[in-house]
């Protein structure tokens, strides 16, 4: 995606167009769990690894509830042991 990033000229807009027309219709094997193959349907530029998503709802000793996200990256690495090695990328 870097290389994708200088060929647009650091246009967000032509870069994003770039990426969707390398990834988008392209299978992909995940390299965790085990290890499927994924089609690549769309490219979600406004999220990230950082970003968080809902894992369950905990009642507390008060009786409260509070519920508990955690960031994708996190998951990744708690669940499969994969370190992201960047954050920066967006979501396929």
């Amino acid at each position: 995606m870097n290389e994708l990033w200088q060929r647009a000229g650091e246009n967000e807009k032509k870069w994003q167009d770039f990426c969707r027309s390398q990834f988008v219709g392209k299978s992909v094997i995940g390299d965790y769990g085990n290890k499927k193959t994924y089609i690549i349907h769309d490219i979600i530029f406004e999220k990230n690894p950082c970003s968080q998503f809902f894992t369950r709802t905990v009642k507390l000793a008060n009786g409260e509830k509070k519920d508990e996200y955690i960031s994708i990256a996190k998951y990744f690495l708690q669940s499969f042991g994969k370190q992201v090695s960047d954050k920066r990328q967006p979501l396929l």
